[in-house]
């Protein structure tokens, strides 16, 4: 199985590169938020990528009232969800999309490509052209425009259009529903029989592929064992701090 993580440090997939700070372990990880509310998500299918370490630093001068803060990348409490490339998005070689200031004058315009990974101030949640995958954090809707951060390393805010022909916004419930499995650890957050933390407990398989397959508020259900016949439990995705408790993975 390939993966992505971000977690546990500071990420940013670049032409097939994975960038990290702080140190990560073996899996991978990003995900989702949800509103504590018993909101349901019905898994689909997804898709992507992979990775090793380096990426580029550079950074322009941010506007003089601009303040930047980095959020810790698996901390997702501050954002509504993310900002993608469409699952509905068709291209044969990139797209081109706008990216503005707060006061609404452009920043940058930029193409989805191989050499954006080289664009000064950019380094978003998660990128890598062969896979299809860009992704920036949403901190919230404003009007017609995505607030989104576009260097995680420095917590550089922008602007994105919600008319982007090629771009989408998703909840953090529907962005992790849409992972291919998931990775979690099973002594601080084992399986359960139901979305419930005194609900009893299930044997952790280390050699399973535990998938998706339902959001219940801050509880996802996984699925594993072949689809013929696949077993079902329940884990936390995250804690009551907005804290990431899961891992994802793009693609089998």
């Amino acid at each position: 199985m390939r993966k992505l993580y971000t977690r546990l440090g500071l990420c940013a997939l670049v032409v097939g590169k994975l960038a990290c700070t702080n140190g990560g372990s073996g899996a991978g990880s990003h995900a989702a938020e949800g509103d504590s509310a018993h909101k349901e998500v019905s898994a689909p299918s997804a898709r992507l990528p992979d990775g090793d370490s380096s990426h580029k630093d550079a950074m322009p001068p941010a506007a003089a009232d601009e303040k930047n803060a980095a959020y810790p990348i698996d901390n997702i409490s501050a954002f509504e969800g993310i900002v993608q490339i469409s699952d509905t998005a068709h291209y044969s070689d990139g797209f081109d999309f706008t990216v503005y200031n707060k006061d609404l004058t452009i920043w940058k315009k930029l193409r989805f490509s191989p050499e954006m990974a080289d664009s000064a101030g950019m380094m978003p949640y998660m990128f890598n052209y062969d896979h299809n995958l860009m992704i920036y954090r949403c901190l919230q809707r404003k009007g017609d425009y995505y607030l989104v951060i576009v260097n995680e390393k420095l917590g550089l805010q922008k602007l994105i259009s919600v008319h982007e022909k090629f771009l989408m916004f998703q909840n953090w419930p529907q962005h992790l529903a849409s992972a291919y499995a998931v990775e979690f650890d099973a002594k601080k957050n084992p399986l359960r029989k139901d979305a419930d933390s005194l609900a009893a407990k299930i044997v952790f398989d280390r050699e399973q592929t535990y998938m998706p397959d339902k959001i219940t508020g801050d509880w996802l259900r996984v699925k594993w064992g072949g689809e013929s016949s696949p077993k079902r439990g329940w884990i936390k995705w995250k804690d009551i701090a907005g804290n990431l408790m899961v891992n994802i993975f793009y693609e089998e």
